[in-house]
């Protein structure tokens, strides 16, 4: 079975009205967890748009690299179902956050992607199960962000957090580690 792993870097967390600037895929074989191919891509949003100096201290993406080195959303958008194609979905809260913003963002330019009939493995929502009423060594609640759970299963923090290409490496890694 193949999986897309995906995720996002945006102006900001209002899944309906901000902006996706990075939009990263990975697909992988499940069989060995080998990687098929990939696509990265600097969005840059149609029309006007601001980074608020809070977003761009987390992912250190600026409006000058996007006019640079952007390409619209549009202009990848026959890839991006086509490389999804006959493909089941994985992230770390797609559910809750990636999956919709791409949705609307889509919707503003009068496009569709359609995840109906495929199975959305969301790693952090297997993570909130898996630590339901653990605690760490200082008796407080165990944290479920991504980086707290990478490290649990491998001992170290993953490289490259708050890069979408980065960030869609780590929750196969917590994926593949929770499936065993």
């Amino acid at each position: 079975m193949q999986l897309v792993a995906f995720d996002t870097e945006t102006t900001g967390l209002d899944v309906q009205k901000e902006h996706i600037i990075q939009l990263s895929l990975v697909k992988v074989e499940t069989a060995d967890w080998s990687v098929v191919d990939q696509r990265d891509w600097y969005i840059l949003p149609e029309g006007d748009f601001t980074i608020p100096a809070e977003a761009e201290a987390v992912h250190h993406i600026s409006k000058p690299f996007l006019l640079e080195h952007g390409v619209s959303l549009r202009s990848v958008y026959d890839d991006l179902v086509a490389f999804t194609e006959g493909c089941d979905f994985l992230s770390y809260n797609g559910n809750g956050y990636d999956a919709p913003i791409l949705h609307y963002n889509l919707q503003r330019l009068g496009l569709d992607f359609r995840f109906e009939g495929r199975t959305w493995y969301d790693a952090l929502l297997l993570e909130r199960i898996h630590t339901a009423g653990m605690v760490d060594e200082n008796g407080e609640k165990v944290h479920n962000n991504l980086t707290s759970a990478y490290t649990r299963y491998y001992g170290h923090p993953f490289e490259g957090a708050h890069n979408s290409l980065d960030d869609v490496m780590a929750p196969i890694e917590v994926f593949k580690a929770q499936v065993a």
